[in-house]
C-alpha cells in the first residue's frame, strides 16, 4: 500500500500512538473551553534520532521492522551555528534584526529587511549540515526528483505542508527544527492537527521513516504525506 515490504505497526505501536494523541491533540471544543495552558508543551524527554543507517540499507530501501518499545539510544545534542537550524539557516542574524526592529512608523523597505532566508534556501543549508545529498534526502521523504529540483532551483516556492513534514522526517529533525522549517514555509505544526500531531509522534521517538509514519497516518484516517 505504501512500498513496504511488511506492516510497521503492531497494535502495541498503534496504542501507544493513540495515547500520545489523547495525551496532546486539542480539538475544537478544547480549544474553545480549555485554558490557554493546556497547550503547552508535553514533556517527552531526549528528542534524540537514530542514524540514517538503522532505517536504511546501502540502496536506501525501507527496513522491514521496527521496535516502537525501545527508547532511542542516547545522543549528543547536534550543535548549532548561525548557519544551522535550531535556529535555522540565518537564523540569528533574524533574531538581531528583530530585536532591532524598526519602529511603527519606520519604512516599508525597513521591515521588508527583517525578511527570514526562504524555505528553499533553509532547506539547502540543513542538507549540507546534515551530511546528505539530494538525492538522499528526496528519496527518504518518498518525493520525486521533479519536485525536488523545483524547490531547489525556485527560491520562491512555497510547498505543501505534507511535502514540508515528510522532508523533516527525511532529515531526521528534532521537534523545533521542524517547527523552524515549517515556519519558513508559512506553516505551524499544530496540537489541533491529528496528522502533526502524529508525526509530532514519531519525531519524538526518533523514528525517521516515511513508511511507518504514514502507515499510522492511514491507521488513523489521516491524510498521508
Amino acid at each position: 500500500m505504501f512500498g513496504f515490504r511488511r506492516k510497521r505497526l503492531d497494535g502495541a505501536a498503534i496504542e501507544r500512538i493513540s495515547a500520545f494523541i489523547d495525551r496532546v491533540f486539542i480539538d475544537e471544543e478544547q480549544q474553545g473551553q480549555q485554558p490557554a495552558e493546556a497547550a503547552a508543551p508535553v514533556s517527552y524527554g531526549a528528542e534524540e534520532s537514530f542514524s540514517a543507517t538503522t532505517f536504511y540499507d546501502v540502496a536506501g530501501s525501507a527496513p522491514s521492522t521496527f521496535d516502537f518499545g525501545m527508547p532511542a539510544p542516547s545522543m549528543p545534542a547536534p550543535s548549532m551555528s548561525a548557519h544551522s537550524m535550531g535556529a535555522p539557516a540565518g537564523a540569528s542574524h533574524s533574531a538581531a534584526r528583530m530585536n532591532a526592529a524598526p519602529m511603527p512608523n519606520a519604512s516599508l523597505a525597513a521591515w521588508l529587511d527583517q525578511l527570514d532566508e526562504s524555505f528553499s534556501t533553509t532547506l539547502l543549508a540543513l542538507i549540507d549540515r546534515k551530511g546528505m545529498t539530494d538525492a538522499q534526502v528526496y528519496k527518504r521523504a518518498h518525493m520525486s526528483r521533479q519536485l525536488f529540483s523545483r524547490i531547489r532551483s525556485d527560491a520562491d516556492y512555497r510547498p505543501a505542508k505534507k511535502t514540508v513534514l515528510a522532508l523533516a522526517i527525511a532529515l531526521e529533525l528534532n521537534v523545533e527544527e521542524t517547527r523552524s522549517l515549517l515556519e519558513r514555509a508559512g506553516f505551524a505544526l499544530s496540537r489541533a492537527n491529528k496528522r502533526d500531531v502524529i508525526v509530532e509522534y514519531f519525531i519524538t521517538q526518533g523514528t525517521y521513516d516515511i513508511f511507518a509514519v504514514n502507515e499510522a497516518l492511514y491507521e488513523f484516517d489521516q491524510p498521508l504525506l
